[in-house]
């Protein structure tokens, strides 16, 4: 299969963008067939995003039960922590809408880095049932500073799942 050629769209502003990202992710989210997982940024970029996704009409279009959320960064502090990306995501979307709780995979912070690096390497390793990561199988969405951009990210840990990429902890 040969890949989408690239569009970029220009919102007007924070607002438009969000409504406009939280659009797309439900319509490729039900289009597509048996699971689908999704790879989150945390940081208050998206954070008008996840609020929309947890809101009508996305929220009711939105097929919860097949989708799997991931984190693709995590600060390594407790979930219920100001500064916990996991916690930002609970409060903003996930604690307001029909997602099993099976199907959310935040990186836990309750060891060392080390260790929570390779748990979550398990566990993507466990769900993707491969050493490598195919970055054609999951939405993974990035964050830049305070000009609002949210997208989708080409690449997560080089294509390849492991704990040395999978955490890059910083201690806070």
């Amino acid at each position: 299969m040969s890949p989408t050629p690239a569009r970029v769209e220009v919102a007007k502003d924070p607002e438009t963008l969000a409504h406009r990202v939280a659009q797309w992710i439900t319509d490729l989210a039900a289009s597509s067939r048996g699971r689908f997982a999704i790879c989150l940024s945390g940081g208050s970029t998206p954070r008008r995003l996840y609020q929309l996704l947890a809101d009508a009409p996305y929220r009711d279009a939105l097929p919860w039960g097949r989708v799997h959320w991931f984190w693709g960064d995590e600060r390594f502090v407790p979930w219920d922590h100001p500064d916990s990306n996991y916690g930002m995501v609970q409060s903003a979307m996930l604690a307001r809408v029909p997602a099993p709780l099976q199907n959310i995979h935040g990186i836990g912070t309750a060891s060392t880095p080390p260790d929570a690096a390779r748990a979550y390497e398990r566990a993507l390793k466990s769900y993707y049932g491969a050493e490598a990561l195919d970055p054609a199988r999951a939405l993974l969405m990035w964050r830049s500073s305070v000009w609002g951009r949210t997208g989708t990210q080409h690449r997560c840990f080089q294509g390849r799942v492991s704990s040395r990429n999978a955490i890059a902890g910083s201690l806070k």
